[in-house]
């Protein structure tokens, strides 16, 4: 019995290390085709591939591939635009973010919005211009056409779903969806307006706070919160002692490396939250000291935790006011 299990121990953790290496790989053929300023849109186009290896839309094939587009196309011009002023911004994201939920949440509980939401927060976070922008769309479109074709093999057998028509008639706060779409959408959108008025540095990190914490399982999201500042906390504590004190900056990029990859190998939220926050705050180190990024890294993520056990009970109970602000109206309706 322990032989099977030490094979498969064994068994995973190669899996996890081939991953890691098509990971290392894509990342940067993705850098030397689009630039070193867009390396981190490869990892979004890189986390969409894996997540509709197995996934769905729930809509038809072609529908599908037509969503891609349509959903990095909102990812090339809506977080550049949005980052023109502040108020414009606002609702520039709130349009833009709630059109990115609708086309890729129909199935709202499998998570298939994290790579097109992480998309929007790294582009709009990591802004660039001139001939880097060109090659950020040039990127992104090269995203959509891989993200087709790798659904289409995938799911070369299955064409069931539903069509445009249907996912537009499904939009109503009458259903859970659509409720959970626009929480989401207006506490991200809420968060990038704070971040933008007040110039806090690396916002983008309340940013994947709020995305990580509004859930479709709130229950799920009640246990992930003092997770993340915990995870925060460890990460950047770890960050400091192993970048800022034990390790040489010449070995700085191995850390990182094995950081990455036991981040694919650890499935705990906690965990994999130290992991991203080390890894994070690595990647950070070229605009902050070390001490500045383990300061800001514990900052964002304390100050999206706060947001959100404000944001989220407010959220519901303005919704709760406004279902029955339109049953009165209803009811007066008939009574007329």
């Amino acid at each position: 019995m322990k032989e099977k299990q030490g094979k498969g121990l064994l068994k995973g953790l190669f899996v996890d290390f081939i991953v890691f290496i098509v990971c290392i790989c894509f990342i940067q053929i993705f850098k030397r085709a689009f630039g070193e300023a867009n390396s981190i849109v490869g990892v979004a186009v890189l986390t969409g591939c894996f997540v509709f290896l197995k996934e769905d839309l729930g809509m038809k094939k072609k529908e599908t591939c037509i969503s891609f587009l349509m959903l990095f196309l909102i990812l090339s011009f809506a977080p550049k635009l949005s980052l023109v002023n502040p108020y414009l911004g606002a609702l520039i994201n709130l349009v833009a973010i709630f059109a990115v939920l609708i086309l890729s949440t129909y199935e709202y509980h499998k998570g298939n919005h994290m790579a097109f939401v992480l998309g929007y927060i790294f582009c709009q976070g990591n802004d660039v211009a001139g001939k880097d922008y060109i090659l950020r769309i040039a990127g992104l479109l090269t995203g959509a056409a891989l993200l087709s074709f790798v659904y289409m093999v995938s799911h070369k057998k299955e064409d069931t779903g539903i069509g445009f028509e249907k996912l537009l008639k499904g939009i109503s706060l009458d259903n859970e969806r659509t409720r959970w779409q626009f929480k989401l959408a207006t506490g991200l959108t809420i968060i990038m307006f704070l971040g933008q008025v007040f110039n806090v540095p690396r916002a983008m990190w309340m940013s994947l706070t709020v995305l990580s914490l509004v859930r479709a399982d709130e229950e799920e999201a009640r246990r992930r919160r003092g997770k993340r500042v915990l995870g925060a906390f460890a990460g950047s504590l770890l960050f400091v002692i192993i970048i800022g004190v034990l390790v040489p900056k010449e070995y700085h990029q191995i850390v990182v490396l094995a950081c990455g990859y036991m981040s694919i190998v650890l499935k705990e939220y906690l965990p994999k939250t130290i992991c991203n926050a080390f890894a994070a705050s690595v990647s950070a180190m070229v605009l902050f000291s070390v001490k500045q990024t383990a300061i800001l890294r514990v900052f964002t993520n304390l100050a999206g935790v706060i947001f959100i056990l404000f944001y989220i009970p407010l959220f519901d109970f303005i919704l709760k006011k406004f279902k029955q602000m339109e049953t009165v109206d209803f009811k007066s309706t008939v009574e007329e």
